[in-house]
């Protein structure tokens, strides 16, 4: 399922509107069958969602949407979508052997394929790779590639792990309006929780696999648990901010995930839904 792809009451009005984020960098909403906005986006989204910041009146929900290692929120402000404000993940520390690569390039001693063949192995092996290295790896053209490591390799390394998707946590109500503190995974293996104000890391949890859906249950202030499907193929658990040692291993890649009832539901790409308890029984 694309994780680009919201109904969101965005004018506080009831009236619910499809809105997604395009790789042209674009937040489109519709109305019916019929364009109703355009906004432009600051960099390529990765995922979004919907939630409610704070409990301002009229009731207006924000958009949260990721891109690289950022967090941008969205707000109507008036008739139009506008940035209302920016998170950056922080910075984590870099594996050995990644560093070692970059260090090689920026020294000419390997080039710009030797590099990606190796960074490729890296992310294989399950290391979490710094967004510079994934951007390396992915590209199609040996020429664009050699052109970035050049570019790249002798700056100095920062390493914000890119978001790879979120999910919304109320904060103390089960109800509709009610502010949400924002969960998201990254490409580190981290899972971070977010206060409503998108401004402070409340709880980090790492996991020894990448995520790539979450799903969430509860309350923040009184107990909640996360389900967290990883690129391994297994499903993590998270409960107030601590991994338990369950592990849900559905034998087969999982494309989505659902908590729900204390049950743990997984969407998997052979065409099968599987359901298991908190303990990983089927």
């Amino acid at each position: 399922p694309s994780q680009n792809i919201v109904l969101c009451d965005l004018y506080g009005d009831g009236d619910y509107k499809l809105t997604f984020a395009t790789a042209e960098k674009k937040l489109l909403t519709w109305k019916g069958v019929n364009r109703h906005s355009e906004a432009t986006l600051i960099d390529v989204p990765v995922c979004m969602l919907c939630f409610y910041m704070d409990q301002s009146i009229p009731c207006i929900p924000s958009l949260a949407v990721c891109s690289g290692a950022y967090l941008f929120v969205y707000k109507v402000t008036g008739t139009l979508l506008r940035p209302q404000c920016k998170f950056s993940l922080p910075s984590v520390e870099i594996d050995a052997s990644e560093k070692q690569i970059w260090d090689e390039l920026r020294d000419r001693k390997i080039d710009a394929e030797v590099a990606s063949g190796r960074l490729a192995e890296l992310r294989e092996r399950g290391v979490g790779l710094t967004s510079r290295s994934l951007e390396l790896v992915r590209m199609p053209d040996a020429e664009v590639r050699a052109r970035f490591a050049a570019e790249r390799a002798p700056l100095e390394f920062d390493n914000r792990p890119s978001i790879t998707c979120v999910a919304a946590l109320k904060r103390t109500l089960d109800a509709e309006t009610e502010p949400s503190h924002l969960v998201v995974g990254t490409e580190a293996g981290l899972v971070y929780l977010l206060d409503s104000s998108s401004s402070r890391v409340l709880a980090k949890v790492k996991l020894d696999a990448v995520p790539s859906a979450l799903s969430v249950e509860g309350i923040f202030s009184v107990e909640y648990r996360v389900a967290v499907a990883c690129r391994n193929g297994r499903i993590y658990l998270i409960r107030d901010g601590r991994l338990l040692s369950a592990v849900i291993d559905p034998d087969v890649p999982v494309s989505h995930v659902l908590l729900h009832n204390k049950k743990v539901y997984a969407a998997c790409m052979d065409n099968t839904l599987h359901s298991f308890t908190l303990k990983g029984r089927r």
